[in-house]
């Protein structure tokens, strides 16, 4: 179905994404405090 290139390339790209987007959900959250306000619930 898929090759062992895919997988890695899927599997990584997956974890960069969500690295990345973590990075700046913290980094604006700072930023802005008051619009974060319970938004941990949410990404639960």
């Amino acid at each position: 179905m898929f090759s062992s290139g895919q997988k890695i390339f899927a599997i990584l790209f997956m974890i960069i994404f969500l690295i990345i987007v973590t990075y700046q959900f913290y980094k604006d959250k700072k930023k802005n405090k008051t619009l974060f306000k319970g938004t941990f619930w949410i990404l639960i």
